[in-house]
């Protein structure tokens, strides 16, 4: 069975305008890399085996909370640059749409969530032009909050 691979251009990260319904647009400036980690913390719990305590225990692990975490960059659009100097400023969540794959194929999905921009930053050197990196948490994820990409 061949591999079914993922383009760069079918990783997509938008922001929501915050209008009802929601319409979703992805910055120009996330336009050189992009980094989506999903984490967990977990609890453990060490479960003794009553019938054969001479066993090693088993650990049961339970997951206290589930974030995601957004990373891009590339090359600065000014278009896009006060929009994204002002949610870092202004430390308030917005809607934000992470899709990857290709529409109602196997295996796409899609997270709608808020998050936070906890870093953004532009960077340049002589002669060259400027380029920026945005990092987002997410705030109040939820299941409900991955779905297929259909």
């Amino acid at each position: 069975m061949a591999t079914t691979t993922v383009a760069f251009s079918k990783v997509l990260i938008k922001k929501g305008d915050g209008a009802s319904p929601e319409a979703y647009t992805a910055p120009c400036l996330i336009n050189g890399s992009k980094a989506i980690q999903i984490t967990a913390s977990y609890s453990e719990d060490v479960i003794p085996d009553c019938d054969n305590p001479d066993d090693p225990a088993q650990i049961l692990r339970q997951a206290d909370s589930i974030s995601v975490t957004i990373n891009g960059s590339g090359k600065l659009h000014q278009d896009d640059a006060k929009t994204y100097v002002d949610l870092a400023l202004g430390g308030v969540a917005a809607n934000w749409s992470i899709e990857v794959g290709t529409a109602s194929a196997t295996g796409a999905f899609k997270i709608r969530a808020p998050f936070v921009v906890t870093d953004f930053s532009i960077n340049t050197n002589r002669p060259t032009t400027a380029e920026c990196d945005i990092s987002l948490a997410s705030s109040a994820l939820t299941a409900a909050s991955i779905t297929a990409l259909t």
